[in-house]
């Protein structure tokens, strides 16, 4: 479970960290900085590399197949970077404050007036735009995997899944203020999310079946490893909870000076949990132990 200290702490943006994501490619940190920042980090150095520097905030990033990092700013650029070459993808107007490789060759991106982009990476050459959708949710805060494609969470509250071939198949309104992560579990075929209402609810074919107030407010990531949910929210902790029954197992109530923004599972096995916040640290609180991935 969690250590009581991180084994680490990165320190170098000059702003808030919104962002965190482990390259598998590269095997470093990702972080996207309110100082404008993209920076790429090594376990146990202090140091930084500036993967891309913009007079804008990044919100967002992601590694994309084995060579590529996408940046989504607070003007609506895409920053690609790959194979020694950059470029700046123009297709939003708003800020980008979600992003997500779909496979090697699919990433979606979405911003702060409800608009996806999908985008295609041909083996040679730089990415394609192939489709653009007004999805009129409100902010597109975050994607995840879905079987019938992507999971987004909304600013209007709710969760919808997107298709691969660019059409809203359902949308839910659960929330009661934004919503900012969901979750598809596979094993009670229910979607799990978390918003702006500090709650987290168990929604079943539509139907919300829980409500849980897990944080005293917005609840702003969450991840799955093995069988452990974690949170992470604007009131500075990050808890974690049986994702089976929902009861709690372990809480860090001061994990960061201000709130945590960004929470990413990596390292070489793919244990390591590492979160970004206000304070402009990353923490790395080291490996969770012998669950196994989900």
């Amino acid at each position: 479970m969690l250590k009581a200290t991180p084994i680490h702490t990165f320190r170098g943006h000059q702003g808030a960290v919104y962002d965190v994501a482990w390259h598998p490619g590269w095997q470093q940190w990702l972080s996207a900085g309110g100082d404008g920042i993209l920076a790429l980090w090594t376990d146990g150095v202090d140091d930084a590399t500036a993967l891309a520097q913009h007079s804008a905030a990044f919100f967002s990033v992601s590694a994309w197949g084995p060579d590529h990092v996408v940046g989504g700013n607070s003007t609506g650029e895409l920053m690609w970077l790959g194979r020694g070459e950059s470029r700046n993808l123009t297709a939003h107007k708003a800020p980008i404050y979600a992003l997500h490789a779909c496979n090697d060759q699919t990433l979606v991106a979405g911003d702060g007036e409800g608009v996806v982009t999908m985008w295609h990476l041909p083996s040679q050459g730089i990415p394609i735009l192939k489709g653009k959708i007004a999805t009129g949710l409100g902010k597109i805060r975050h994607f995840g995997p879905h079987p019938l494609g992507t999971l987004m969470a909304t600013g209007s509250g709710a969760w919808a899944v997107l298709s691969p071939e660019g059409t809203i198949l359902e949308s839910h309104v659960v929330h009661r203020r934004a919503c900012y992560w969901a979750w598809w579990h596979p094993q009670k075929q229910a979607v799990l999310s978390t918003g702006q209402d500090g709650e987290l609810i168990v929604t079943h074919h539509g139907s919300p079946l829980l409500h849980l107030s897990i944080h005293q407010s917005a609840v702003y990531r969450g991840l799955v490893f093995g069988d452990t949910l974690w949170t992470a929210s604007r009131d500075k902790s990050i808890k974690a909870w049986n994702v089976q029954t929902l009861e709690i197992k372990s809480r860090k109530d001061i994990a960061h000076a201000r709130s945590v923004n960004a929470m990413a599972l990596g390292g070489l096995h793919g244990d390591v949990l590492v979160t970004g916040s206000d304070d402009k640290s990353i923490k790395v609180w080291g490996p969770l132990g012998l669950e196994g991935p989900a």
